[in-house]
């Protein structure tokens, strides 16, 4: 069942338990009014990143605006410090101790009707 959690999120209740989940007070049901609003949200917010989007086309098209650009200045990757190698030596060793162990089985088959001699003791 889908519910509210305490931090008003969505959150699955399997349903053998919800009457124990609903009793505890850790989730409520969602309800008609919740749905409802939340479309109102959604559609408001829909509305709001309309009129931001029609605005953004209008400063791009050539229209002169009082906000001065952004300008995005990458960082330098930090320097190496031996890390990454750490890590992949760990990995390294993790693999090799997960890894199944090999081993050498030798198997010896004999055709018992050809020599039943070969065969005694089987």
């Amino acid at each position: 069942m889908v519910a509210i959690d305490k931090e008003q999120k969505l959150t699955f209740v399997p349903i053998s338990s919800i009457s124990k989940e609903v009793s505890e007070g850790r989730a409520l049901p969602v309800r008609y009014g919740d749905l409802l609003q939340l479309v109102r949200q959604l559609n408001d917010e829909n509305q709001r990143l309309k009129a931001e989007n029609d605005h953004l086309w209008k400063v791009a098209e050539g229209h002169p605006s009082s906000t001065p650009p952004v300008i995005v200045q990458q960082q330098a990757p930090p320097p190496d410090d031996g890390s990454a190698e750490r890590r992949e030596v760990r990995m390294m060793l993790l693999r090799s101790l997960l890894a199944p162990p090999r081993s050498t089985v030798n198997v010896n088959v004999t055709d018992c009707s050809r020599f039943p001699a070969l065969c005694v003791g089987r």
